[in-house]
């Protein structure tokens, strides 16, 4: 197998396990979010459910994924001797407060505790300049975590695409060269908290239309229910 046979061969693995992920993530979705049921869906993230309402049962959904991890070799102990098992929902402690502004951008409160997760903000970094900010300006810290917030101690890094060759780069006091071809660059920058075009529209529709979530549960419910009765 040559290198462009790897990578399509890597690339289509990758796309696959990808995609049979979100159908796992989907069947978890479709069993919390049954109609008529005591639970609000409210975000989902790569990996994770975060819903509104009583505590949900997942032990049939594990049970199955437990089966079919002992049956194909899907699961490792770690150095506990505690046993990990592919596809397996954990649930986390509930959490007091929730709020996002879009993928991969919330915030949560447990126990008088804030933690946050944003692409390309420091997690740790970014709850504390959140409550500082939130105090300078006088504000509640769900309130100070909207768009046009810019992290600046916390922004992390931010990745520069370089597509072209630099060429022969002299190496200081070395007396010698290295070639540098297209390259990544990471650089520490600012984050400002903003929604996406998509996400703005959505939220327009939902002023519009007080019945927009229900029209597009309503649709996704048949989307799934049609894909496991296949």
């Amino acid at each position: 197998m040559n290198r462009q046979d790897r990578l399509c061969h890597t690339s289509g693995v990758s796309v696959w396990v990808t995609a049979w992920a979100r159908y796992e993530l989907e069947l978890a979705m479709w069993k919390l979010q049954e109609p008529g049921g005591p639970c609000r869906l409210i975000y989902i993230d790569t990996d994770s459910l975060y819903y509104e309402g009583p505590r949900m049962d997942f032990s049939d959904y594990n049970d199955e994924r437990i089966r079919r991890a002992k049956k194909n070799g899907a699961w490792a102990i770690d150095g506990k001797g505690k046993p990990h098992y592919m596809g397996v929902l954990e649930e986390d402690p509930p959490v007091d407060r929730f709020k996002s502004e879009g993928a991969k951008k919330y915030i949560y409160e447990r126990n008088g505790k804030l933690k946050i997760t944003v692409a390309g903000v420091q997690k740790s970094a970014g709850s504390k300049e959140l409550l500082q900010v939130a105090e300078e300006n006088g504000v509640d810290t769900f309130d100070a975590f909207s768009p046009g917030l810019t992290f600046r101690a916390a922004g992390g890094v931010a990745a520069w695409y370089n597509d072209s060759d630099f060429g022969q780069y002299e190496v200081g006091g070395e007396c010698r060269s290295v070639y540098v071809s297209c390259n990544i660059f990471l650089a520490e920058d600012e984050y400002t908290l903003s929604l996406t075009p998509d996400y703005m529209d959505m939220v327009e529709q939902l002023r519009k239309n007080p019945n927009f979530c229900d029209e597009v549960l309503d649709i996704w419910h048949k989307s799934v229910y049609n894909r496991i009765n296949r």
